[in-house]
């Protein structure tokens, strides 16, 4: 229904925006990192990605500042009991790279720490989201115009457009590559192993 919604900010709560788009206020509900920054950026005008969740009797509006939230917080939600609600709480308590990062290592740990988010939905979380990180992202990223510029082989390039999409920059993942012995290894083991490495350091 709604790519985003721009205007100009009526109210800031604890994670609610009323946002008034040519004179109508809309009142977006918004992870609370977002709604701090909204805070205390004191822009009057701002952007906000939005997703439209419409229920019976219901039509909500969730509103995002970057679209790496955004494209979580809907990967989030089809995952079985994932709600919008569950979804906007857990980037409320961690950034996208982190959830990314958090489903590539099969961490139950850091996401169990999510208020109200349980070992078993954690589970689900990781088995139905970890081939949709790891690899629809690289394919989006593989058929943009950019091109990734190393003389590493295919296995590594698909890691390291892995990775960038985690949020690490191409030099971070390179360095930690040149320390690690590829050969053989699968994409999801580069992975794991540079993951490793930089969390480590």
């Amino acid at each position: 229904m709604f790519a985003y919604l721009k205007g100009k900010v009526q109210s800031v709560k604890k994670d609610i925006v009323v946002l008034d788009v040519n004179n109508v206020g809309f009142l977006i509900s918004v992870p609370e990192g977002d709604a701090e920054k909204i805070l205390n950026s004191g822009n009057e005008e701002i952007k906000l990605n939005i997703y439209t969740d419409i229920k019976e009797n219901n039509i909500s509006l969730y509103g995002f500042l970057d679209a790496e939230s955004l494209s979580v917080f809907e990967k989030l939600i089809r995952v079985s009991g994932v709600g919008s609600k569950m979804a906007k709480g857990i980037l409320s308590f961690m950034t996208p790279q982190e959830i990314c990062i958090a489903i590539a290592n099969e961490d139950n740990e850091i996401l169990t720490g999510v208020p109200g988010l349980g070992v078993k939905t954690a589970a689900r979380i990781i088995l139905e989201l970890k081939d949709k990180i790891l690899k629809e992202d690289i394919s989006s990223l593989s058929s943009s115009k950019s091109k990734v510029k190393t003389k590493t082989n295919t296995t590594e390039n698909e890691a390291i457009l892995a990775l960038k999409v985690l949020g690490y920059s191409q030099q971070q993942i390179i360095d930690e590559l040149k320390r690690i012995d590829t050969e053989g290894m699968k994409v999801e083991e580069i992975i794991k192993k540079v993951l490793f490495n930089l969390n480590r350091n």
